[in-house]
Parts: C-alpha cells; sequence; structure tokens
C-alpha cells in the first residue's frame, strides 16, 4: 500500500469522524423553544367591574283609592299609553253617613287650628332667634374691647344656636300641620266628589300602563292600589355588585350597558351607590354581599322596557397612555409578579409591579420598557435563560 492511499484512507476516516461528531453536536444541541411573544405598549387602558342587574322606570306612579267605594271595569291594559289629566279609574263613594261627614269636617277644623298655632311659633322662634343673634354680636364687640369675658360670649354664642335651631324646628312644625291640613281636606273632598257622586282619578304624566292586577269592577278600600304608571322614556338600570366591586365604584363614573339585546352597548353613568349591602344566595350556594349601583340611561331604545335583564359594565379607573402587556404574558415568581422578556434569542425573568388589571391586559408600574417583547403565555418549557424563537 502506497503512503498516498494511506493519507487518503486517514482524510477519509478523520473526515467521516468530524461528520459524526457534528451530527451528534446537532443533535444533543437543544432546540429553542417556539414561543408567542407580544410587545410592551403604551396607549389607553380602563379597568371595569361588570354584574347583572335590570330596568326600572325612574318615575314610577301607584294610582290607589283616596276612599272606600266601588269601582268602575277600568277601559285600559296593561302596556296602553296614557295622557296627563286623562281619566284612568272611577270609582263611586260608598254611602256617605252623617258621622262620616261631621268626622271630616271636623278633622279639617282641627288641622287649620294646628296650622294657626304652628304659624305663631314660627313667628315667635323666629323673633327670639332674631334677639339671640343681635345679642352674640354685642358681645362679640364688648369681648373684643376687652369688657365681656370669653364665657360671656361662649353662653351668647349657644343661645344664638340654640334659637336657630329652635327656628328650624318650629318651620318643619309648621310645614307638617300644613301637609295634614292638605290630607284632612283632600278626605273631605273625597267625600263630597260632586253632583255626580263620582271620584275620578287621572293620570299624572304622560306615561304608559305597566300593571293593573284586576281590571274587573269590584269594592276597593281606601289606599287600595289601582295600577302603576310610567313613563317608558326614562330608564335606569339597578346593577348587583359584589360588595368588593362596589366600593371602587362612584357617582358619575362611565357604564354601559351590554348582553341587554341589541348589537351595541348602551352607554350611561352611574348615578347612585347604595349604602347599605344585602345578602344574595349564588348559584353555587354562596352568600354574598351585593350593593345596588343605578346607573342611568340618557338614551334608552324603545324596546328596553321596566324589568329587563341586563349586564352592567362600569368603568372605574382609565388613563390614555399607560405602559401595559397582555394579562396572558403575567406570570407568578414566588409572591410577586413577572413575565418572561425575549433577549438576544433567550428568556429571562423579569420581575413586574403591576398597577390596574382588565380582561385583557395589566398595566406595568416598573419593570418593563416599551417595545421589550414578551412572552404570551409560556409553557412549563420555559425557564430563565431557555432559547426561544418565535412562532
Amino acid at each position: 500500500m502506497s503512503f498516498v492511499n494511506v493519507q487518503r484512507k486517514t482524510i477519509v476516516w478523520a473526515g467521516g469522524g468530524i461528520a459524526l461528531l457534528v451530527i451528534l453536536a446537532l443533535a444533543l444541541w437543544p432546540r429553542a423553544v417556539k414561543v408567542e411573544t407580544a410587545t410592551v405598549v403604551r396607549g389607553p387602558m380602563s379597568a371595569t367591574v361588570q354584574d347583572r342587574g335590570q330596568t326600572r322606570v325612574v318615575d314610577r306612579y301607584v294610582i290607589s283609592s283616596p276612599i272606600a267605594g266601588n269601582l268602575e271595569r277600568i277601559p285600559f291594559q296593561a302596556g296602553d299609553v296614557v295622557k296627563a289629566g286623562q281619566v284612568v279609574v272611577r270609582i263611586t263613594p260608598a254611602s256617605l253617613t252623617p258621622v262620616a261627614n261631621q268626622q271630616a269636617r271636623a278633622a279639617v277644623a282641627q288641622a287649620e287650628a294646628a296650622v294657626t298655632q304652628a304659624e305663631a311659633n314660627v313667628g315667635r322662634a323666629e323673633a327670639q332667634e332674631q334677639l339671640a343673634s343681635k345679642e352674640y354680636r354685642r358681645v362679640s364687640a364688648l369681648h373684643a374691647q376687652g369688657i365681656a369675658s370669653q364665657s360671656d360670649v361662649d353662653s351668647a354664642r349657644a343661645s344664638d344656636q340654640t334659637a336657630v335651631r329652635d327656628a328650624q324646628a318650629a318651620r318643619a312644625a309648621a310645614a307638617q300641620a300644613n301637609a295634614n291640613l292638605a290630607s284632612a281636606r283632600a278626605v273631605l273632598l273625597a267625600l263630597h266628589p260632586g253632583a255626580a257622586g263620582i271620584v275620578e282619578l287621572r293620570a299624572p304624566v304622560d306615561s304608559r300602563i305597566f300593571t293593573i292586577p284586576e281590571r274587573s269592577g269590584r269594592a276597593v278600600a281606601p289606599g287600595e292600589a289601582i295600577m302603576t304608571l310610567g313613563n317608558p322614556h326614562e330608564i335606569e338600570a339597578v346593577i348587583d355588585l359584589l360588595s368588593q366591586d362596589a366600593v371602587k365604584t362612584a357617582v358619575g363614573d362611565r357604564a354601559f350597558l351590554i348582553d341587554w339585546g341589541g348589537d351595541h352597548p348602551l352607554p350611561g353613568s352611574v348615578k347612585n351607590v347604595e349604602a347599605s349591602a344585602f345578602t344574595k344566595i349564588s348559584a353555587l350556594g354562596i352568600e354574598e354581599q351585593r350593593v345596588h349601583v343605578i346607573v342611568t340611561i340618557p338614551d334608552p331604545p324603545p324596546t328596553l322596557g321596566d324589568g329587563y335583564r341586563v349586564q352592567g359594565r362600569i368603568v372605574v379607573w382609565s388613563s390614555p397612555a399607560v405602559l401595559q402587556i397582555p394579562i396572558g404574558a403575567l406570570t407568578r415568581f414566588g409572591a410577586r409578579w413577572g413575565t418572561f422578556v425575549v433577549e438576544n434569542g433567550r428568556a429571562r425573568a423579569r420581575q413586574l409591579e403591576i398597577g390596574h388589571r382588565n380582561d385583557e391586559a395589566a398595566e406595568v408600574l416598573s419593570g418593563l420598557r416599551e417595545d421589550e417583547p414578551v412572552i404570551v403565555h409560556p409553557s412549563d418549557e420555559i425557564a430563565d435563560g431557555v432559547r426561544v424563537s418565535k412562532q
């Protein structure tokens, strides 16, 4: 065998060995994990709370009988539209007795006397209020000159405040006396409806009839509800929020009604957050403390009625420019939030300080810069330093 042939075989074997080593290295070299990435962006963001509720008419009017009598059959049905001042109910009073008539007149006279006495008390209290105010100013001036003591000033101030409260109480008593007089006169008028002997109840505003418990003619008692009216164009929504969500809301917050049956959300705003919570049992049998949050709907569609089921979404926070990442990019590093950032083809763990969150994104307070790529929905293969490649 010549030297040339030996050399050739050596080169062939060496080349084969090198090729084999390269193949083994490639086979054993860790492959990059395919990942889905997103970019850290700065833009508008909002946080919301959401729950179910139902609509209700803002102003609801209950037509009830002012007297005992016989109700004529009601010619309307639920859903009918009535005009302000239109007669909706007619009642024939029960037979009157001299005793009932005399009692009604005596009640009016008694109420008139109470009004006279209350107005006199108002005059006396207001005069005392003016006198106490003058005395307080006089003593204060003397104190400024070093003539009156501080205790004299304190006594005059207390007398002035007491006189103010007494005048307020007298005016409130006068208002109550006038209300009692109006009630007594209304009863007397109901007992004497006129020559025809019929009491006619009229619609207070342009409205629609919501409920009529019974249309048939029958005997009615004083205060018995006959029908319910309301303006269907003035509707609000009552959203039952969990108490921990209700504390985040405030009057004036933007709100939207969704899942109400239309193809677009209805805008509104929070009108009131009730101060008292109530207990409600969830579908899973868990006791929940919930709060009624009232949302006004400025332009309700004509198809949305009273008592309709809706879903309320309330914006509790918003900002026009927030550094944020997709919610799926968040992961837990012990007790802190974090994410995986792609740097030079490798995943790098980064701890974050997170602010507000919603269903789609999280506000980043610190730990990231704008335009950095982060891994979304990292698998168990992802760890600090792992080679990754974009899908």
